[in-house]
């Protein structure tokens, strides 16, 4: 396909992934025309004008389905995420930005918190990661069902087991300093679903910059280490 592409000078990234973003620069029909071209004709080719604010580029997937996630809304949208980067002056342009889906086992927690000569019974939230297991109790956070390419969502590396056992390890803990008290605080771990965090992913020659869709944390990956 690339090869194909390039004898009509449409350039695109070097193949790393399931998707080839493509530059029309060269190529004498712009990327619209064709956008428009192929919708017509049922081909649909995800425009970066909208919702990445990339000129003149069209997204090619390649060969991956679609699945439902349950996604934590964000607060950083892709012209933040670009924003973001661009005040990193010194990765110098950036050619392609995507998303990836991060899994992470959500939680409901009921337990019994000392007050006084009684108990109260509360309750928390509570995400383990589901690449490596680690917990932490969250705020009140909306979801929104939505459709994610495949190859886009990063595989669980955790089962639910795993993910409770150390979810009730880590709020014990947490209650216990809280209170500074020993007990087990009767909690009871309650799986609602596996949920996903969104992430930015903006790709630079020799870098890929990680940014997070809910506080805008960055983190950098050079490609030598990524592969």
């Amino acid at each position: 396909i690339k090869r194909f592409l390039e004898d009509y000078k449409i350039y695109s990234n070097p193949v790393s992934s399931n998707f080839l973003f493509l530059d029309f620069e060269k190529c004498k029909y712009s990327a619209k025309y064709l956008y428009e071209k192929l919708k017509n004709r049922g081909i649909i080719l995800r425009s970066t004008q909208d919702g990445y604010h990339i000129k003149n580029k069209l997204r090619l997937t390649i060969g991956s389905k679609k699945e439902n996630l349950k996604l934590i809304n964000k607060t950083i949208s892709s012209e933040d995420a670009i924003n973001i980067a661009k005040s990193n002056n010194m990765f110098g342009d950036a050619f392609n930005i995507g998303e990836s889906f991060y899994p992470y086992f959500h939680f409901q927690v009921n337990y019994q918190a000392p007050f006084l000569l009684a108990r109260k019974q509360l309750k928390i939230d509570c995400l383990i990661d589901g690449l490596n297991g680690q917990a932490a109790t969250s705020d009140i956070f909306l979801l929104k069902n939505i459709e994610a390419y495949s190859d886009d969502i990063l595989n669980k590396k955790v089962n639910r087991e795993r993910a409770q056992i150390s979810g009730k390890r880590y709020v014990i803990n947490s209650l216990s300093r809280k209170f500074k008290s020993i007990s087990n605080f009767n909690v009871i771990m309650n799986f609602k679903s596996t949920v996903y965090k969104s992430f930015w992913v903006i790709e630079y020659e020799n870098i890929s910059l990680i940014v997070d869709s809910i506080n805008g944390s960055q983190k950098v990956i050079e490609l030598s280490d990524a592969v």
